[in-house]
């Protein structure tokens, strides 16, 4: 009997632990959405270099749209491009990652469901045995 209780104890406790971990990979994943959903807009933006001629490139004391002279260098247009390259690339990365998080989250879920089970079975058997043992 004190086997079966002990076996309970460990199984509510793996099963916290899986709501744990549930937990902090929905957070990871409602927060890889947000900076995705973010980071769109900028790159967006950034995508609109392709409108702008190569030509201009070398000067960046030079407005790349209308040609006026800037007080201040902006950056070039082959450094925004490669800031929107590796905004890209941090954003395919995170839709990389959204199967995996979801096989991680049903894994989870199949191990809860088993566990679950194992734990009915056990407080059954628990059970069983205290009503044999009589009051």
């Amino acid at each position: 009997k004190l086997d079966l209780e002990q076996t309970c104890v460990d199984l509510r406790e793996q099963l916290r632990g899986l709501a744990a971990d549930r937990r902090l990979l929905l957070a990871e994943t409602v927060a890889a959405d947000d900076y995705a959903t973010s980071a769109h807009i900028p790159r967006d933006r950034l995508a609109s270099l392709d409108l702008v001629t190569h030509s201009r490139d070398d000067d960046a004391s030079t407005c790349a749209l209308c040609g006026s002279v800037l007080p201040q260098p902006d950056p070039t247009i082959n450094a925004l491009r490669n800031s929107l390259d590796r905004l890209q690339h941090q954003i395919n990365g995170i839709d990389a990652m959204r199967p995996a998080r979801r096989a991680a989250l049903e894994g989870l879920h199949q191990q809860a469901t088993r566990l679950r089970s194992q734990l009915r079975a056990a407080e059954h058997a628990l059970q069983t045995l205290t009503q044999e043992d009589g009051p």
